[in-house]
């Protein structure tokens, strides 16, 4: 750990040299290995954000190169966890990304849908009541997502199932009964989406984050679940 910190600057310089020069694959392997870095050294690795912010920006808006892109919003969920609320600056064009390829209406990868969501509550964890900004655009996409998957079973129907569930609980620890008028229209789409999924036969994907989920509910946001 301590030779990553001290070290990271020049890692980071030799990481971007790759991005800028090598081919898709180099460039998606190398965005991983920046994500890998900053979940590594936490904190620390802001100092280094000047120099990578824009190649995120970049990655997050090539629409012509999928896996570089995908690669991109993995990553964002790293700064995320490492740099906790130091990810605010970052936040509006991150999210800009997520709601539109979110709103496209097709994602062509299925693994690519619940890695937004994920990110939206690794998000909304880092930057708390700051997040209340980005509510009005992403529950609805969310609500979508989980009318689509709630009733269905299978490795990715579930795997989105979890993502939701993570943006959900995200969301609720991150606004910490802020303003709970925020959430309280939502939350009887949010149980209906709870009972829905206890349905499946899979119904382990929600038991703990259901618990988590109750909790929150009830919580500090002071929001009336029964």
């Amino acid at each position: 750990m301590r030779f990553l910190v001290k070290d990271a600057d020049l890692i980071t310089i030799q990481l971007l040299r790759v991005f800028e020069h090598g081919s898709s694959y180099y460039r998606e392997k190398t965005m991983l290995a920046v994500g890998a870095l900053a979940c590594a050294i936490g904190p620390e690795f802001m100092k280094h954000m000047h120099l990578f912010s824009e190649r995120l920006k970049t990655g997050l808006e090539d629409w012509n190169d999928h896996e570089v892109r995908f690669a991109s919003y993995r990553v964002a969920g790293d700064l995320c966890r490492a740099l906790d609320y130091k990810v605010l600056p970052f936040c509006e064009e991150i999210m800009s990304s997520l709601v539109r390829e979110l709103c496209k209406g097709y994602i062509k990868d299925p693994n690519v849908e619940p890695v937004l969501f994920s990110c939206i509550g690794d998000m909304a964890l880092a930057i708390g009541v700051h997040f209340e900004d980005y509510v009005c655009y992403v529950l609805p996409l969310m609500k979508e997502a989980a009318d689509g998957c709630a009733e269905s079973d299978g490795e990715y129907a579930n795997g989105l199932k979890r993502s939701i569930f993570k943006a959900y609980s995200g969301i609720l620890q991150g606004c910490n009964g802020s303003n709970a008028e925020l959430m309280k229209p939502h939350v009887s789409h949010l149980l209906n989406f709870i009972q829905k999924s206890f349905k499946k036969p899979n119904r382990y994907v929600c038991v703990m984050n259901t618990v988590i989920l109750i909790e929150l509910l009830a919580g500090p946001a002071q929001v009336q679940v029964f």
